[in-house]
């Protein structure tokens, strides 16, 4: 969110695509609520569901949660 430094969307979006690649629910379940918002990328509903889902499928409730409504 930025607190106390400049929001810097490229480096969230490098940092939670690294995290997710490593398999935590947590970046994937921002990095698809970036996707789904477009929040400093460009919206795409797709790969938002892909990080939902992938969450998901590892036990994160609230990104099973996130995935549904996005039906």
């Amino acid at each position: 969110e930025g607190d106390g430094v400049k929001i810097d969307h490229a480096k969230a979006l490098f940092w939670l695509k690294k995290a997710a690649d490593q398999g935590d629910t947590n970046a994937m379940n921002n990095l698809a609520i970036m996707y789904s918002e477009g929040d400093g990328v460009k919206k795409n509903i797709t790969l938002a569901k892909k990080y939902f889902k992938q969450a998901c499928s590892l036990g994160s409730a609230k990104s099973c949660d996130n995935y549904n409504s996005l039906k």
